[in-house]
């Protein structure tokens, strides 16, 4: 019985981790686990695999989305990831919130790359209509 998926999606260009440039994110396709597993930690190992595999493509940035309001976001909040934008889906009714994790050491976490994200979520929440915290 499959209890658990995680698919990522091999690196591409991207600028979750700094504005200032951009850096190889891979994207994490797919993460699941059955309902009656949940609450057991099998999804934080299962994106910490997700991670390795990543790593192993020469990514720098491991991003995920979920629907605004999901569980999902506090799963990737436990494992470190930080909420980097929001994103309309058209021909839907729903909003994505963006998550990412820069998993390589050597990408920058420097003040102006965090007030630049910053930034960049509170645009996309104006755009897009979302209510954050304040």
């Amino acid at each position: 019985e499959i209890i658990g998926l995680g698919l990522v999606h091999p690196p591409r260009r991207e600028v979750f981790c700094s504005p200032r440039r951009p850096f190889l994110g891979a994207q994490l396709r797919q993460l699941a686990v059955r309902t009656r597993f949940q609450d057991h930690g099998i999804g934080g190992q299962l994106l910490a695999v997700c991670e390795w595999g990543a790593r192993q493509m020469h990514a720098s940035s491991l991003w995920g989305s979920c629907p605004v309001g999901a569980r999902q976001a506090g799963l990737y909040r436990r494992c470190g990831y930080h909420l980097a934008k929001y994103h309309f889906w058209t021909n839907t009714d729903y909003t994505s919130a963006i998550f990412v994790k820069c998993i390589h050491e050597s990408v920058p976490h420097g003040l102006l790359d965090r007030m630049l994200l910053k930034t960049t979520l509170a645009l996309s929440a104006r755009k897009h209509h979302v209510q954050t915290a304040p």
